[in-house]
């Protein structure tokens, strides 16, 4: 009696921890994907995330209020509707990773479905961006960073 308890812990603490790596694997794969999205984007000011949507740098010029210096402020928009692959997004990866563009396609094809899994009925922060979820009509609402700096204003 006792070994088959110890048998359903242990498939149950394994089939736990393999779910565990599954999700941060998952999670490794949309912070991958991001940070290439946000590099693009520093350079660019515009990336369309196959599925997902246009991303967009809106900036926002140094104001002075009150005789304090506010820099310039970066902020993201995301328009779902042009969410069609232009294949920049693609072709930047592949270069930036030294593989070719059909591994560069799946990778970006497993983050976008990785990315509703996981966003799904949750909250997805990335601290450049802003924050994802998908609600019940599976929409996806996007709230962006405000204060994201322009770093290079303070570059010596």
């Amino acid at each position: 009696m006792n070994n088959i308890i110890f048998d359903h812990l242990c498939n149950f603490f394994l089939s736990v921890t393999y779910t565990l790596i599954i999700v941060s694997l998952n999670v490794f794969l949309i912070m991958y994907i991001c940070k290439y999205i946000h590099e693009y984007l520093m350079e660019h000011n515009s990336l369309i995330v196959p599925d997902l949507g246009r991303f967009t740098i809106i900036d926002k010029p140094p104001e002075v209020q009150e005789g304090t210096v506010f820099p310039s402020v970066k902020t993201v928009a995301l328009d779902c509707e042009n969410a069609y692959d232009d294949h920049v997004l693609t072709g930047y990866l592949a270069t930036k990773e030294n593989i070719t563009t059909e591994q560069a396609a799946g990778i970006i094809r497993k983050f976008y479905k990785q990315f509703f899994l996981l966003a799904f009925g949750r909250i997805l922060e990335f601290e450049k961006f802003g924050k994802f979820l998908l609600n019940e009509t599976k929409d996806i609402v996007f709230i962006p960073v405000s204060n994201f700096f322009d770093k290079d204003l303070f570059k010596a």
